[in-house]
């Protein structure tokens, strides 16, 4: 059956109800995955932080943080007036992820089995998700990506307990991130059954976590993700190998994400910026509309 795009009024309203998550504060998410780049996470905070979007949403503080290594994915925690705990993972860091990223794109187009077993020779489980030892003949550069997905699987620990420590009252945990960040927020979100929107995320997610559609459908978890991708970017679809067809025209999407993926309108600029994002996301009529994504083996 086909999927229609949902309007964009109407899906609005969607992720208000659904998620609990109004324009603003969308565009609250859009500005955490954006200052999750900062390499002084601190400054990003408080009154003496000037410039909008390149702050943190006003009234949120600071919980705790870490820095880019090759195996290491940047990370951020704030927590918010409502006893919201929102953990943002930052995206591609030129001069680090250049491999990590060849090594996702090969996991995308028929190396997933290698990833899981990578990701399972580290840790058993993802958030409550057991992972599955994948066949796998040749790992390739997955290693890269699992270490950081594993990775961003210790910083939500992190988070919880450095909250904890600061007597903080957290009431739900909100998962943010663009581009790779995107993809590997995606994954915690899922694990971990928390509310999470990516932004021009790399699609695949899933994968890490489950071998099969009939094993994705039966967890469920897919319904706590929101995706929000904007027009002509290439990023999120895996820069033409899930769906961009480079004759300049768009192919049908959502792609390969879980759950839904929200469009938003083209206007100018760099299509995969997070800057330009947050101003889509504030902008009423920049929403085209969401739609949701199948399940079916033909995106295994």
């Amino acid at each position: 059956m086909k999927r229609k795009l949902l309007p964009a009024a109407a899906a609005l309203a969607v992720l208000s109800v659904s998620f609990g998550a109004s324009a603003q504060s969308v565009r609250d998410l859009a500005q955490m995955a954006n200052v999750v780049y900062d390499t002084n996470p601190q400054s990003v905070f408080g009154a003496g932080c000037t410039n909008v979007n390149q702050c943190a949403p006003t009234g949120w503080t600071y919980v705790a943080s870490r820095a880019a290594t090759t195996k290491t994915r940047q990370a951020l925690a704030a927590y918010t007036p409502k006893g919201t705990l929102v953990i943002a993972y930052r995206g591609t860091q030129p001069g680090i992820d250049f491999a990590t990223d060849a090594g996702l794109l090969g996991a995308l187009v028929g190396n997933a089995g290698c990833l899981r077993q990578q990701i399972s020779s580290q840790t058993r489980r993802i958030g409550s998700v057991t992972i599955g030892a994948g066949t796998c003949t040749n790992p390739g550069l997955t290693p890269l990506v699992a270490h950081h997905i594993v990775d961003a699987e210790q910083f939500y620990g992190v988070a919880l307990a450095a909250a904890k420590q600061q007597k903080l009252k957290v009431k739900q945990v909100v998962i943010a991130g663009h581009s790779l960040g995107g993809y590997i927020a995606n994954i915690i979100g899922m694990a971990h059954q928390a509310t999470t929107h990516s932004f021009n995320p790399a699609p695949g997610a899933h994968y890490a976590l489950w071998g099969d559609p009939a094993s994705y459908r039966r967890a469920n978890r897919a319904r706590y993700v929101t995706n929000h991708r904007r027009r002509k970017d290439k990023v999120s679809t895996a820069l033409g190998l899930l769906g961009f067809n480079f004759n300049g025209t768009e192919a049908p999407y959502p792609y390969a994400h879980p759950n839904k993926t929200c469009l938003y309108k083209y206007v100018s600029g760099d299509a995969h910026s997070m800057t330009n994002f947050i101003t889509d996301v504030a902008t009423p009529g920049r929403l085209e509309g969401c739609k949701s994504s199948p399940t079916s083996a033909t995106y295994w």
